[in-house]
């Protein structure tokens, strides 16, 4: 059960890496507002 699970959370992690490829500069962008959310709130 543990192994398959596994399989599939490494597929939903490359799907999720896929997707990130396409989105890259949204996602730079809101890593760049949550670090400064971290850093002045």
């Amino acid at each position: 059960m543990a192994n398959r699970k596994k399989q599939k959370i490494k597929r939903y992690i490359k799907r999720r890496a896929k997707q990130f490829e396409k989105h890259r500069v949204d996602a730079a962008w809101v890593t760049e507002i949550e670090e400064w959310h971290l850093n002045y709130c």
